[in-house]
């Protein structure tokens, strides 16, 4: 989800892009700052 944003934010925003997928712009700051878990390494 954050990938869509990111590649997306530069046209759209990160707000307009979260209200549309009915989710927090909060969540993908959160989810940027986050460290990796060990599933994902």
């Amino acid at each position: 989800m954050t990938a869509f944003i990111d590649a997306q934010r530069v046209t759209h925003g990160v707000e307009p892009i979260c209200r549309t997928l009915a989710i927090a712009p909060s969540s993908y700051y959160a989810a940027k700052v986050r460290q990796p878990s060990a599933r994902a390494i």
